[in-house]
């Protein structure tokens, strides 16, 4: 490019020769031609060997020199090269692969692309495409053509290929129409948001206070509290200042709003605070069916009968409650709902043991359960007895309940076990499935951070003060307690480290910019531990974050990586981002990848209790992220043998007490802590506890 090229619009035709660089979010990358000509803009989801025209101005980069700036591009379909033709019908056509392709495309030139449109089936015609394949091809056929129409209409407006691709699969063949009729329904698509789908509606022409604007202004402020920040409602004050930050001003426009919705059924105002209607009732439901729970009539348990059965429990097991513990299950045989809670070290899972013992000496039928497999895992592992999620107790799959209000539980007795993980949606299906009757057993520790999902369920559940129980918070046999649950319970407590080294706990003190060295131990414990190891951190950015460490630990522990889709490989660690209904895998599971087919557009994961789950690229790119490295938030109510915890002042706002506590407690056999000094104290003393909008404690009180 010569210096006065600057600024000069072209049109290039040519193949991407290789993708340099894709935003993860899917709206920006840069791809190199087979001229050498570098194309930057919304390319996202160009692959090598596929032919582009692209529209721009060339620009000269101060690094990378020369760059043609793209402002639009399509995927054009006369091809003049066989091979990007053979290259592009592999791309397009999921399951025929790089060998089929060029069978059609010497069988048929480039008239296939006018063959696919108007008589597939002749594709029968070339020698080793059967019934299957026909069908396969229609599909992906079907799929191309309506997303390259969607593109078209969206690549006038600056969106890349990738967006329209994930629209389509949101919305399927009414994309465009809904797109045209409003745009702002795009903030609905995972990773679009409101401010894209903004930016699109003002090219359109949409004015500032048009009601679908406000509309969706409001319902994406709702949204995103309730999924990323937990919160079951706004104050009204502070529903205007994040609509403020969305250039939505405050006035008669939010509150006809407001008012709209309400009418729809969709929020409800309550002394000055908003709430989506589906939260609003769930909290309402949780408190009635709690308290219906704990008011009804239950068969009693006789004092003998639990003497024996604590006679049992030691006979059995060689364990001697203690004073406190015996005391919580004497209260909880004489209560239908009971809560225990307990720090860690502190006797949770031998009273709960204890407490089994005590239901099946009754002869009542019992169910244990947990929110994660891996919580399920062990709550298995200690007690002998089945436990299985919550949602799997529910007998939740594709999109359906088998045990709700008209088909409860057939069990007499349930255990919940890490019930800060129980969010509120979760909380009020399960109570649905409980008959009058039935005794529950919930068990927590309030220090842990609350739920990913909204709702704060045993916080709120304590602090009613509605429910009997007891907190444990003696550590139980603490002369024989190791160094992660010593450490842990001082964090709590505020206090300085006691065990500075010990055969569980390390801790390795460096400087605030020393963070190469937290990258050299990463490498190091995975290479001794392999995948016994986790690393947990507190942000996704930053030199010690997420993003920067999920690549550095993949190196050592899959190194020898072939096929790929999606970004993802097989043998890779990964984790649920969202929840998915249809396919029962929840946010925040971790699993593994077993097989990846680029061909068939299929990666299948396993995510543990024998589950396999298959996603296609565009799922694989929407809902899983890789979890070798992963934030304590993402992490909690699961375990690892070995666990290394950054403490560094760059994560500065997430160091306080409740998360480092809960990072410290996610090490089954082996912490280390790396980090200064001044992080630590920054955690310890930083006490302030997550806030989350939620009603629950006082809607329990209400009803009691």
């Amino acid at each position: 490019m010569r210096q006065a090229d600057e600024g000069r619009e072209v049109r290039i035709r040519g193949t991407v020769w290789r993708v340099i660089y894709e935003d993860p979010q899917g709206s920006f990358a840069v791809v190199r031609l087979e001229d050498g000509t570098v194309v930057r803009g919304p390319l996202a989801g160009l692959k090598p060997g596929m032919p582009v025209l692209v529209i721009g101005r060339w620009r000269q980069h101060p690094r990378f020199g020369p760059q043609v700036e793209a402002h639009y591009f399509e995927v054009p379909q006369d091809f003049q090269d066989a091979e990007a033709l053979v290259s592009f019908l592999a791309w397009t056509l999921k399951g025929i692969g790089k060998s089929r392709a060029r069978l059609l495309a010497q069988h048929f030139g480039p008239k296939i692309l006018e063959i696919l449109d108007e008589d597939p089936e002749r594709i029968l015609e070339v020698p080793g495409i059967g019934p299957k394949t026909l069908e396969q091809v229609k599909r992906s056929w079907h799929r191309y053509a309506t997303t390259r129409k969607t593109f078209l209409h969206l690549a006038r407006l600056g969106l890349s290929y990738a967006l329209a691709r994930r629209v389509y699969e949101y919305f399927g063949d009414d994309a465009v129409r809904i797109v045209e009729e409003d745009p702002y329904r795009l903030a609905e698509v995972p990773r679009v948001g409101f401010r894209r789908a903004d930016e699109i509606a003002r090219k359109q022409g949409i004015r500032p206070e048009d009601p679908r604007r406000i509309r969706a202004a409001l319902l994406y402020v709702l949204n995103r509290a309730a999924e990323e920040q937990g919160h079951v409602y706004l104050p009204l004050s502070e529903l205007r200042d994040r609509l403020r930050a969305l250039e939505i001003p405050s006035g008669e426009a939010v509150d006809a709003g407001l008012r709209r919705l309400a009418e729809e059924g969709l929020v409800v105002a309550e002394e000055a605070r908003v709430y989506l209607r589906a939260f609003y009732d769930m909290e309402q439901r949780v408190a009635e069916r709690l308290h219906a729970l704990a008011t009804a009539p239950v068969a009693p348990i006789a004092p003998l009968q639990v003497a024996q059965a604590l006679e049992t429990f030691r006979r059995e097991t060689g364990f001697q409650l203690s004073e406190e513990q015996g005391e919580a299950v004497a209260r909880a045989a004489r209560h239908p709902v009971f809560l225990l809670t307990g720090y860690a070290g502190t006797g949770k899972t031998t009273v709960t043991r204890a407490m089994l013992t005590v239901f099946r000496t009754a002869g009542l039928r019992v169910a244990l359960a947990a929110p994660t497999g891996k919580a399920a895992h062990r709550l298995e592992e200690v007690t002998g007895h089945e436990a299985s999620t919550i949602h799997r107790l529910l007998g939740f799959q594709g999109g359906t309940w088998n045990h709700d209000e008209d088909h409860p539980l057939p069990v007499d007795a349930l255990i919940v076990d890490e019930l800060s993980m129980v969010d509120l949606v979760l909380f009020d299906r399960l109570l649905a499935a409980l008959r009058p009757g039935t005794r529950l057993f919930l068990v927590g520790d309030p220090a842990q951070l609350p739920a990913i999902g909204p709702g704060q369920v045993l916080r709120d559940l304590l602090a009613s003060g509605r429910l009997p129980g007891r907190t444990l918070d003696r550590i139980f046999r603490q002369e024989h307690a190791g160094g992660i649950v010593i450490n842990a319970n001082r964090v709590r407590q505020g206090k300085p480290l006691k065990v500075r080294e010990a055969p569980d706990f390390v801790f390795h003190e460096i400087q605030d910019t020393e963070t190469h060295r937290v990258h050299e131990l990463a490498r190091d414990l995975a290479r001794r531990y392999g995948h016994d190891f986790q690393y947990l951190t507190g942000m996704h950015r930053g030199s010690v974050g997420v993003r920067r460490m999920n690549p550095l630990i993949r190196e050592v522990l899959n190194p020898h990586r072939t096929e790929e889709l999606a970004g993802f490989a097989t043998g890779d660690r990964v984790i649920q981002t969202r929840n998915n209904y249809d396919k029962a895998v929840f946010n925040g599971e971790v699993g593994r990848v077993v097989s990846v087919d680029p061909e068939e557009d299929r990666l299948v994961v396993h995510f543990g209790d024998g589950r396999l789950v298959a996603y296609s690229e565009l799922e694989a790119e929407a809902e899983l992220e890789l979890a070798y490295a992963l934030t304590v938030h993402k992490f909690q109510g699961s375990e690892a043998p070995v666990v290394l915890l950054p403490l560094v002042t760059e994560q500065y706002v997430m160091l306080h007490r409740n998360w480092l506590y809960t990072a410290m407690t996610r090490a089954r056999k082996l912490l280390v802590l790396v980090g200064s000094r001044r992080a630590f104290w920054i955690a310890l003393k930083n006490q302030k506890p997550i806030q989350r909008y939620t009603t629950l404690a006082r809607r329990l009180q209400e009803v009691a």
